[in-house]
């Protein structure tokens, strides 16, 4: 049996499968052991075996029902089934566990644009940017926020946000202009 260190380091190096058959050998013995069930779902979530590592981690949230990267992975497995209301509901757990919990508010807040509801997509992602306050992709979405909503002078700040924080300019071609020119 391998203890949960040996675990953690199958899945911290990227090696998948040999976790998720540690951690089925560890619940043969130990039933209950919310981190092997969890170890188990989020290896199998990375080898793409979504229906199986949501039984997994389930499980795993059944046991440990506040243990945020349980359920963003589940929220994760509904996502890429398309199930963006399941999603929703998932990531929105998550942030009622933890109102801070950031990569909750950034997937959220994905979520929201991706729906077209700019205006909760913007808020979002501002509050992300008050806990992560060097996240240029935040940035950036609320910029794209604001375009999809006709709000380009704020677009615009948005943006100029953004390449103050990088001076390499991560956007070759700035939104707003692309924007304003397929406008016109």
């Amino acid at each position: 049996m391998m203890d949960l260190k040996e675990i953690k380091e199958l899945s911290s190096n990227s090696r998948y499968l040999e976790c998720y058959l540690a951690c089925k050998r560890t619940l043969k013995s130990e039933p209950e052991n919310f981190q092997a069930w969890k170890y188990a779902g989020e290896s199998l979530l990375r080898m793409k075996k979504f229906k199986k590592a949501k039984k997994f981690l389930y499980r795993a949230h059944k046991l440990d029902n506040e243990d945020l990267e349980i359920i963003i992975d589940i929220g994760d497995i509904f996502l890429s089934e398309k199930n963006i209301l399941s999603a929703n509901q998932w990531y929105s757990k998550a942030i009622e566990v933890n109102h801070n919990y950031a990569p909750a508010i950034f997937k959220l807040g994905m979520l929201k644009q991706f729906t077209g509801v700019y205006e909760e997509a913007i808020n979002l992602f501002q509050k992300f940017i008050t806990l992560k306050p060097k996240s240029t992709q935040a940035y950036i979405e609320v910029a794209c926020c604001y375009l999809e909503s006709g709000f380009l002078v704020d677009a615009e700040l948005a943006e100029e946000q953004t390449s103050k924080m990088d001076k390499k300019k991560i956007i070759s071609e700035p939104v707003v202009e692309k924007k304003q020119s397929t406008i016109q």
